[in-house]
Parts: C-alpha cells; sequence; structure tokens
C-alpha cells in the first residue's frame, strides 16, 4: 500500500480563550486545506504541540482530523515515557483509522545510544505493534533529531510496513542517497525543508510536508505540482523563501495562527508551547505584510 504523493502539511492545533482544542476552527482549517489543494494532511506532529497534548487530546485530534477530512490522513503521537505507554498511544491512534501511523526516529534510542540499540527498540516495538496500518517515520527535532542511518532505513525497508517517511535532514545530499534507496519500494520521501524542496522533487521525492504550508497551502500545492517547471515556478520559489524567513524571525506557530486568524480560519493565536506577548505589533505587521503579497500571489493561480 501507498498513499498520494504531494503536499501533507504539518497541522496546528487552534485552542480557544480556556486553551482547549477548538474544534470549530480545526474545522475550518482542514477545509481551507482541502480547498487549496493539500494531498493529505499530518496530524499529531510537533506543529501540533503534541508535547504539550494529553493522550486524550492526541487521539481526539487524529480522530477529528480522520473523520472530518476527504484527504488521506498521518499521524504521530508517541511522546509517552514509557514502551507499554507508547505502545498503548499508538494502538489508540491506529484505532482512529489514520492512513499511517508515524513514528518518531527519537524514541527508540537515547540520543548518545547506537543505531544497533535504535534498531532493536525498534524491532520489539514493531513485534509488539500487532497492527495492519501502514507506518510512517519521522524525524521529528524535539527532544532531539534522529536522523536515520542508512542502516535504520535499509532496516526500516525490510519490514515492508512503511509508506511515508517525513525527512527533515535538510542535506540535499543525504536526500539524494535516500532516494536511491527508496527506489522501487513502498516507501515514499516527503521533504520537511523548503530550501531544497524543489531539489528533492526532481529527484524523485514524493512530496512536502513542512510548516511552511500553514502559511500558504495554494503555494505549496503549486510548487508540488509544476516543480519540474523551472519558469512557471520562478516567482513562486522567490515567495516561499519571504515565507521561511517570516517563519523563523517571528516565533513559529504563533506567526502562522496570526496568519490564518487574518485568513478568517483560526479565532485565537493561542498556543500553550510560545508566550503569545512575545508577539508584538511589528510582528504582526509583518505578517499582514507578506499576507497581502500572499493573497495577490495565490489571486494569479485561480
Amino acid at each position: 500500500m501507498t498513499i498520494k504523493g504531494g503536499v501533507y502539511p504539518v497541522m496546528l492545533t487552534p485552542f480557544n480563550g480556556e486553551n482547549k482544542i477548538d474544534y470549530e476552527s480545526l474545522s475550518a482549517f482542514i477545509r481551507w486545506f482541502e480547498e487549496g489543494g493539500a494531498d493529505g494532511l499530518f496530524a499529531v506532529c510537533q506543529s501540533s504541540e503534541m508535547f504539550a497534548l494529553s493522550v486524550d487530546e492526541r487521539v481526539e485530534l487524529a480522530q477529528f482530523v480522520k473523520d472530518h477530512s476527504s484527504l488521506e490522513v498521518v499521524a504521530s503521537g508517541h511522546i509517552d515515557k514509557s514502551f507499554e505507554q507508547q505502545l498503548e498511544t499508538m494502538y489508540r491512534i491506529a484505532d482512529t483509522g489514520v492512513d499511517a501511523v508515524v513514528l518518531l526516529s527519537n524514541a527508540f534510542a537515547q540520543e548518545d545510544e547506537s543505531d544497533e540499540i535504535l534498531i532493536e527498540n525498534l524491532d520489539l516495538f514493531l513485534s509488539a505493534f500487532k497492527t495492519e496500518n501502514p507506518l510512517g517515520i519521522y524525524e521529528c527535532p524535539q527532544p532531539y533529531k534522529r536522523l536515520l542511518s542508512e542502516r535504520v532505513l535499509e532496516y526500516i525497508l525490510s519490514t515492508d510496513r512503511f509508506i511515508f517517511l517525513k525527512d527533515t535532514s535538510c542535506d540535499l545530499n543525504l536526500i539524494s542517497r535516500r532516494l536511491d534507496l527508496l527506489k522501487g519500494t513502498n516507501l515514499g520521501l516527503y521533504n520537511a525543508h523548503a530550501g531544497t524542496l524543489i531539489e528533492s522533487l526532481q529527484l524523485g521525492g514524493k512530496g512536502y510536508s513542512g510548516v511552511h504550508a500553514n502559511l500558504s497551502i495554494e503555494l505549496l500545492s503549486y510548487l508540488c505540482r509544476y516543480f519540474a517547471d523551472s519558469e512557471k515556478i520562478s516567482e513562486a520559489v522567490g515567495m516561499l523563501a519571504k515565507v521561511d524567513a517570516l517563519l523563523w524571525d517571528n516565533l513559529y506557530p504563533v506567526c502562522a495562527k496570526e496568519m490564518l486568524k487574518q485568513r478568517d480560519v483560526f479565532k485565537t493565536i493561542e498556543t500553550r508551547t510560545k508566550n503569545t506577548l512575545l508577539f508584538e505589533e511589528q510582528n504582526r505587521c509583518e505578517t499582514e505584510l507578506l499576507l497581502k503579497e500572499l493573497l495577490k500571489f495565490e489571486a494569479k493561480l485561480i
């Protein structure tokens, strides 16, 4: 089994003024992605603030997105401390019916432990995780980024259970070597890095799964559709660079939530992971200015 290629945004979680999940805004967010050309959705990930969500909230989030979207949905969420807790969480995520249950590459070994330990622990987990759901693997940066070595990737391929790889290496040479290894398999590489996105698609990458789609799904969908036509995407590449600059200079995910609020998708910019008081008037102005540019660009794509 495989899933579609294309854009799988890492979904934000909207919160209301009482710091609870705002499912009305989440429903609007799903519609916004669908209408903007998303091919799938990555619910329950770092951008979803999964490290600040309870187990029940993680499961409910995955269930809601799966139940209310016509797109393919992948979801993670096993951030619990013990093996048994992680296994229970992922069984519950699997029971939501998501199209791929996504495991974290850093969940099976400590930062100073070897790949052999990672493979041994992952093998134990997979032996215990008796579900027919396809799997994904996600190089989540938190609590530390564990890039997959060739040895680990070969083990993952040998299981014949994985269909989704969220690559956060930001290294085109490594991406190229990985894509050579993935040829002829069901495991698709979805790049999280805007700076290497076009080249990774040209090399055979299956899609994009990153934060920039939370500011403009139309932009990322357009780039993934026309990546082979350098002339057609020249303006879009420039726009992507502006989105990239805003994201990292303006307290992500707050800036993305502010833009979605200005788009009338979210009601608030509330977050559990950042102090929104640090998002000042200058940040709002910069977000608004970029949104005006994005709206003009998006209007030309219709």
